[in-house]
């Protein structure tokens, strides 16, 4: 993320990790860690049902190019990465986002998102406040049985495995 960039620092091989709740294996993700796929894949490879991410996303974190061609472009990398990670994951995804007055850059967009539906709740924009939502947890089953993700990468014969660097220890 362009503007957190030199502050942030990678957990190296430190795994996430889940914790069990009252509704089932919980995951915590932070902030720019929604880009990382990867980062999902861990957290319900160990059972996690629902992944949790806080935040201080804002509507300026993209660069001029990026604004230039949209200026709502972080509001619908935000929409487009929540609703896809639900689904490719078969999970539900808590995102608490900072809200703040209007014009002030606050991307807001707090939401519970599921597969199939996507948001169940959402809070608009720069809008400040609080949602609450039942979550069927049924919902993430019937996803699983649709889509097999976490059969899939339960299997010993599982065949992605992460290289991130080529031969020439480049990306």
């Amino acid at each position: 993320m362009g503007p957190e960039r030199d502050h942030l620092t990678g957990s190296g091989r430190d795994i996430h990790e889940v914790f069990d709740t009252p509704i089932g294996k919980v995951g915590l993700l932070i902030c720019w860690d929604l880009a990382f796929p990867e980062a999902f894949r861990e957290l319900i490879a160990q059972g996690a049902k629902t992944i949790i991410i806080p935040t201080f996303w804002t509507l300026n974190d993209c660069n001029e190019a990026g604004l230039k061609q949209n200026p709502s472009a972080e509001a619908l990398f935000l929409d487009s990465m929540l609703t896809a990670r639900a689904f490719e994951n078969t999970c539900a995804i808590v995102f608490a986002n900072a809200g703040g007055p209007a014009g002030k850059g606050y991307a807001g967009l707090s939401q519970v998102t599921v597969p199939f539906v996507g948001p169940l709740t959402k809070l608009g924009g720069c809008a400040e406040g609080m949602g609450v939502v039942d979550v069927d947890m049924q919902i993430l089953e019937d996803a699983e049985a649709n889509y097999g993700v976490r059969a899939d990468i339960a299997r010993e014969d599982w065949h992605y495995d992460y290289r991130h660097k080529g031969a020439e220890g480049r990306l």
